[in-house]
């Protein structure tokens, strides 16, 4: 019986295509550059933010 388990257990398992595991890695480093460049967008609006309150304070 404990065979059967494993087999059934092992179907649950999702397998991705070659190219649907290559379309999933270059979505995902997309993704990481686009966080990368919001944060870095984001790190500069801040700073003009700052400097703006802090020349007319």
């Amino acid at each position: 019986m404990t065979d059967e388990k494993s087999e059934n257990l092992d179907d649950d398992i999702p397998n991705l295509s070659e190219h649907a595991l290559s379309a999933l890695n270059e979505f995902l480093s997309e993704q990481e550059q686009h966080q990368i460049k919001f944060e870095q967008l984001r790190q500069k609006s801040l700073s003009s933010i700052q400097n703006y309150l802090g020349t007319n304070s």
